[in-house]
């Protein structure tokens, strides 16, 4: 298991779904290049996952990309360990954010030690009906694998079959049980 990304992108009122990349993006410029390839009228969102341990939302604005990544204690691991994917993309969307990740001592201070640390705009999905709290819900819960998350947002913005759909065949070997 590693990583994948689903391109979601919203026209005319449907919802059309398209897996991006079947692996963990290495940083944050070539996905977002990746999604604004695919560019036409209306909303495009990237939903990546990785490890079914935590996710990110990108959303490619002009001249940048709103973000949001669910866990971003993954930005203090080695970049080089094999057991960890994904630190450089949690690494650059941080740098994006001008956020940095939090401390040892942050971690170790906070009421859940093992919680997810998100960071980003939990205002990303607003214009579409999926508020601040209800992302801050989500992504606060340790126990929510990052593509039941997922799903949770897809059914939220009306398209939570389809993703379903992809998860039982496309990426059947990304997501948990």
């Amino acid at each position: 298991m590693s990583g994948f990304v689903v391109a979601a992108h919203l026209t005319d009122g449907e919802w059309s779904l398209r897996v991006v990349q079947r692996s963990v993006p290495r940083g944050l410029t070539e996905l977002v290049s990746e999604l604004r390839r695919m560019r036409a009228e209306g909303v495009l969102l990237g939903l990546v996952c990785v490890d079914d341990d935590w996710c990110a939302l990108v959303r490619p604005a002009p001249g940048a990309a709103r973000l949001l990544v669910g866990d971003s204690t993954v930005a203090l691991e080695e970049t080089d360990d094999p057991d960890v994917d994904g630190v450089q993309l949690v690494s650059d969307i941080l740098d994006e954010l001008s956020v940095d990740p939090p401390t040892d001592e942050e971690i170790e201070d906070a009421d859940d030690p093992d919680a997810p640390w998100p960071e980003g705009d939990f205002s990303i999905l607003a214009d579409l009906g999926v508020g601040e709290q209800a992302l801050s819900v989500l992504f606060d819960d340790a126990e929510i694998y990052a593509s039941d998350q997922l799903l949770s947002i897809a059914g939220d913005l009306g398209f939570g079959d389809e993703l379903a759909d992809l998860f039982d065949g496309e990426l059947a070997d990304f997501v948990g049980d």
